[in-house]
C-alpha cells in the first residue's frame, strides 16, 4: 500500500524550510514534496491536483474572482523595494518615501510590456527583470524576498517606506480538504503539536509584524522582526548606516 504524501508549491521568495522541518518531526510516516514554481503555475497545480496547498502572495498571485474557491490563511506582510542599479543616483539610500519614489516614477520598467518585447507569454520574470536593471535600463519594485533571492552585486534594493505590502499566505482548494492539510496549516499558525485543529474556513493567523527579511523557513511574521534601518542593500547586505546626500538633479536646482 502506498504511504500518503502531500505535496506543497511555493513561489520564489518564499521559504518553507522551518515548516517542512516541523512537518518532518510531526509526520515521518507522510512525506511532504515541497517546489517552487513559477507564480502563473500555482493555480493550476491547485486545480489539477499536482499540488496540495500552496504558499503564494496576495492577492496578485490569486485571482481575486476565485478566492471563494480556496482556503486562504494569511502569514506575514513582505515590505517592497526598488530595485536600482548599482550606480543609481538613489542606490546607497536605505529607504525611499512615497514623494522620493514619485521622483523615479519615470525610470519604472513595466515587466508586461517587457515581456511582450522579449517574446515572453506573459510578464517578464523577476529574475530575468533584475538582469534588465543590472544593464540600467530602468527600475523595479518587487517585495524585497524577491529582490533577495535573484540578489546580485550590480544592483542595489532600496526600501519603500509607503508602497502597500503583499501578504505571503496558505492556500489550499475548499473540496480538498484533509486532516493532513489542516495540520498543515496548524503548523504554520504555530500550534503545538498537541493542540486541537481548528476550523480553516477563511481563518486568518494572528496578526503578524511586517516581514522585511520575510523570511517564512527562519522567522515567521510573527517573530516581530525590526524593520531595516541600514542603506540599500545587495547580495552582500547592507552598505552603511549614514544616509548620503539627496541627489539634486532630481530637484531640478
Amino acid at each position: 500500500m502506498t504511504s500518503p504524501r502531500l505535496t506543497l508549491a511555493y513561489v520564489p521568495g518564499a521559504t518553507p524550510a522551518k515548516w517542512l522541518r516541523v512537518w518532518a518531526e510531526r509526520h515521518p510516516e507522510t512525506p511532504m514534496d515541497a517546489e517552487r514554481v513559477p507564480l502563473e503555475e500555482v493555480r493550476a497545480r491547485l486545480d489539477d491536483g499536482r499540488a496540495d496547498a500552496a504558499l503564494l502572495r496576495l492577492p496578485s498571485e490569486v485571482d481575486p474572482t476565485s478566492v471563494e474557491e480556496l482556503h486562504v490563511i494569511r502569514l506575514y506582510e513582505e515590505t517592497q523595494v526598488a530595485v536600482l542599479p548599482r550606480d543609481h543616483a538613489f542606490a546607497d539610500f536605505g529607504e525611499l518615501s512615497g514623494e522620493e519614489f514619485a521622483e523615479l516614477s519615470g525610470e519604472v520598467l513595466d515587466p508586461v510590456a517587457l515581456g511582450e518585447k522579449y517574446g515572453e507569454s506573459g510578464p517578464l520574470g523577476d529574475e530575468q527583470l533584475i538582469e534588465v536593471v543590472a544593464s540600467g535600463a530602468g527600475i523595479a519594485v518587487m517585495p524585497q524576498p524577491v529582490a533577495r533571492l535573484y540578489s546580485r552585486r550590480d544592483v542595489r534594493a532600496v526600501v519603500l517606506t509607503d508602497a502597500r505590502a503583499t501578504a505571503m499566505a496558505l492556500v489550499w482548494r475548499r473540496d480538498s480538504s484533509s486532516p493532513l492539510i489542516e495540520d498543515l496549516a496548524g503548523i504554520v499558525r504555530g500550534r503545538g503539536a498537541k493542540s486541537s485543529r481548528g476550523s480553516a474556513d477563511g481563518e486568518s493567523a494572528p496578526p503578524a509584524a511586517k516581514s522585511t527579511s520575510a523570511s517564512a523557513g527562519g522567522r515567521s511574521g510573527g517573530s516581530g522582526a525590526r524593520r531595516q534601518q541600514t542603506r540599500g542593500t545587495s547580495a552582500q547586505g547592507s552598505t552603511g548606516s549614514r544616509r548620503p546626500p539627496r541627489p539634486k538633479r532630481k530637484r531640478g536646482r
